[in-house]
């Protein structure tokens, strides 16, 4: 790992006018018709649950969660209504909805420590269970290790999660995104 300068760190929320950045980096690392400027809107709905990084005064990435039912995430994830309830019963438990760095920045440690920050932040809005999708390409995870490390543990596989999203041109796929997604559980 390269070495970081701790104080030069700044995670802050995210506002309106990160909007562009933020897009381009999904265009880079999802692909192009990932983040419309409404639901960009609707994360912001939730300040200290939608995370931006910066190092020394670059961007370095995010991290957004959002409030859900449990009948809202079984219909997001393609779950039974009854994996999440094992869960948890509470009537809002929270979303990863999205999460990205600029490659740059990779393997640094930024984007555990976004995940810590935002972890807590949801912990002190009382929260008492996490859900969240892992892309899957290549039978790989990106992000299986830093989600284990965390305390996650892997519920289901979905193949096709984000295939209904016409807008959404994925960049492994070249079209329609048919890649495979793992599902995540955390219990806060």
């Amino acid at each position: 790992m390269i070495p970081v300068d701790q104080k030069e760190i700044k995670i802050r929320s995210a506002k309106m006018s990160d909007y562009d950045i933020i897009n381009r980096l999904c265009d880079l690392r999802f692909g192009k018709g990932y983040l419309s400027v409404g639901e960009f809107s609707n994360w912001l709905k939730n300040p200290d649950l939608f995370l931006v990084l910066e190092y020394k005064g670059d961007f370095v990435g995010y991290v957004c969660f959002v409030p859900a039912t449990p009948e809202q995430i079984a219909s997001y994830m393609k779950l039974p209504l009854e994996s999440v309830l094992e869960v948890s019963s509470d009537p809002y438990v929270i979303h990863c909805r999205s999460t990205a760095l600029f490659e740059s920045y990779e393997h640094m440690g930024f984007m555990k420590r976004l995940w810590d920050v935002i972890l807590e932040n949801t912990k002190k809005h009382g929260y008492k269970a996490a859900f969240g999708p892992a892309w899957e390409y290549n039978n790989f995870v990106p992000m299986d290790r830093l989600l284990s490390g965390l305390g996650f543990e892997k519920i289901a596989k979905k193949e096709n999660l984000w295939y209904d999203d016409e807008n959404y041109t994925c960049i492994i796929c070249n079209g329609r995104c048919s890649c495979s997604a793992v599902i995540y559980k955390l219990i806060l």
